[in-house]
């Protein structure tokens, strides 16, 4: 492997310079223009799932959804607002590992309802691990430590380590921002597009920001859940009762197949 010359010193003071400035004042493509010294000699990592993994996803819907496209990504006309990863017109299919932070990640009140999906992998999973610093778990007030396995740093010559463990903290940094309007998803979108401008990288991991990186959220390419996700269940359900870090739900209804046409087929003893 031939190693980038990177000139640490340098380096962390382009980019004291570049954690100045006000990420929502410029374009996504400036500011991956500006970050293009950062990831410079930056070793991206990956972590290959292997099969099966469940992966839930939910959909604020004030009825019960008909059909199975109602649960899964949104079409990319549909996209009118920037997300953690998606520009405007661009799809991903956001899910978790665990149920309930898709709960937070909506934004749920009391009485809302809900489509909470369950989907798993039929296939293995090439990702990309973003977020998993001791300080940005910090900054998340996160309730657990850090996975060691997203971080093989050890892995890597020696002379990369240095430069790797400065430009992951600054990456996890600002693409974990809890974020005040869309205009500041900004910088994270830019991240992201560095990140999977490999495309052999079918997604991104990242701890959940709106429930203290207690569990982990991934963002699928659509190709990915087209080719390599297939639908196990859906339940639409009624926020009850919200905390910071509790719902409670009732079940109204449960659906774990759709007919050939892809209308779901709901459990007519759930109303």
């Amino acid at each position: 492997m031939k190693i980038p010359e990177i000139d640490i010193n340098s380096l962390s003071e382009y980019i004291n310079g570049f954690k100045t400035i006000e990420y929502a004042q410029f374009s996504i493509q400036e500011l991956m223009d500006k970050l293009t010294r950062i990831f410079h000699g930056f070793a991206i990592a990956s972590i290959s799932f292997s099969f099966p993994i469940a992966i839930y996803r939910s959909v604020k819907w004030s009825t019960r959804p008909n059909e199975l496209k109602n649960l899964s990504y949104p079409q990319p006309d549909k996209i009118t607002s920037f997300g953690r990863i998606n520009d405007k017109n661009e799809s991903y299919f956001y899910g978790s590992f665990n149920w309930e932070p898709t709960l937070y990640e909506l934004n749920l009140q009391e009485n809302d309802t809900v489509a909470v999906s369950m989907w798993q992998t039929k296939s293995n999973v090439l990702i990309c691990p973003i977020g998993y610093t001791e300080d940005n778990f910090k900054y998340l007030n996160a309730l657990r430590n850090v996975p060691s396995e997203v971080r093989p740093y050890n892995i890597l010559p020696v002379l990369m380590r240095e430069t790797n463990v400065v430009v992951d903290k600054l990456l996890s940094q600002l693409f974990s921002l809890k974020v005040n309007c869309e205009e500041e998803y900004k910088i994270s979108i830019a991240i992201a597009k560095f990140l999977l401008s490999n495309q052999d990288f079918e997604g991104i991991l990242y701890p959940t920001i709106a429930m203290n990186a207690l569990s982990d959220n991934i963002a699928l390419r659509t190709i990915v859940v087209d080719e390599k996700l297939k639908f196990n269940e859906v339940r639409f359900m009624k926020i009850i009762k919200k905390d910071d870090l509790f719902f409670k739900t009732e079940i109204l209804s449960i659906a774990n197949k759709a007919d050939d046409d892809g209308f779901l087929l709901w459990q007519e003893n759930n109303i």
